[in-house]
């Protein structure tokens, strides 16, 4: 990697001494450069290589490969989560324990059962962000290997907790308070489902609420956007009646959201004050 790194710096400088030089002086840098272009290509190409050998050798010593399946509760306050592993070879005698840390301290250890082809495990894990799976291979003889389950599946459960949350966002960027309506022109509001959980939007309403109580609803449609769990709505040309304000009167607009598991979510996206006979965005 310091061969690598010492051939880069030169071919950067190769190319920063071409500025200003006469064409003799410029073709010998040309050659220069295109000579450290090859052997930079040719240090990739070998630091490859070798990524790939270790990788070998890590499936030889260790597993062949993994998988992690999983049942979110429907508490969405955890998930049930089956790890499979295949190792690379097996012994008889072997033994594997599957290993789970949170934040580097360990919360639990099961032992893997054995099939005669692969190894797996059940645990129970509270929603939590942090986790780290390891799989301990242990020889006969008592040796361990310890191997980290990391792989894009695995990215999830790492971060359970944020898989398994849904949240709502709403923004009002233009509107206008005339003859008895409240428009709002601009903005947008977004839903995010869980990722681990098997959810879906039953109802969305925006809601005007004058000094705590409701005074009109307006269904919302939402778009998938453009990450896996998001849909979206931007917000134009959505009238409200205003309704009958005193002085000091507050004004509030609430995203509201049944989640197809029974889950209420809401979320105030703009709050306005009516002060000296006008209204006035206090939050959005």
């Amino acid at each position: 990697m310091k061969k690598l790194s010492t051939v880069l710096i030169l071919f950067l400088a190769a190319i920063c001494l071409l500025v200003g030089c006469n064409s003799e002086e410029t073709a010998a840098l040309e050659a220069e450069n295109e000579a450290l272009k090859q052997e930079l290509s040719a240090l990739m190409e070998e630091n490859a290589n070798l990524r790939q050998q270790l990788a070998e050798l890590s499936q030889q010593s260790g597993l062949a490969d993994f998988s992690a399946d999983y049942t979110a509760w429907s508490s969405s306050n955890g998930a049930t989560i089956t790890v499979t592993a295949t190792p690379a070879a097996y012994t008889e005698g072997q033994h594997a324990d599957l290993v789970v840390w949170l934040n580097g301290v360990e919360v639990e250890k099961m032992p893997f059962q054995w099939d005669g082809t692969t190894y797996s495990a059940t645990v129970e894990l509270e929603a939590a962000d942090g986790y780290t799976f390891l799989c301990v291979l242990s020889t006969p003889d008592g040796k361990e290997n310890e191997i980290v389950l990391d792989s894009p599946e695995m990215d999830a459960l790492i971060y359970l907790e944020s898989n398994l949350t849904a949240f709502l966002n709403m923004v009002v960027t233009d509107w206008t308070a005339e003859e008895g309506i409240l428009s709002l022109n601009a903005g947008y509001a977004q839903v995010q489902l869980p990722r681990l959980a098997d959810v879906s939007i039953a109802s969305a309403e925006l809601v005007l609420t004058l000094n705590g109580e409701k005074t009109e609803r307006q269904e919302l449609a939402f778009t998938p956007g453009g990450d896996e769990g998001s849909y979206e709505n931007l917000l134009g040309g959505i009238p409200f009646s205003l309704p009958e304000m005193e002085e000091d009167s507050q004004l509030d607009l609430t995203l509201e959201v049944t989640l197809s598991d029974g889950r209420d979510l809401s979320v105030t996206g703009g709050s306005w004050y009516y002060t000296g006979g006008e209204l006035m965005l206090a939050v959005g």
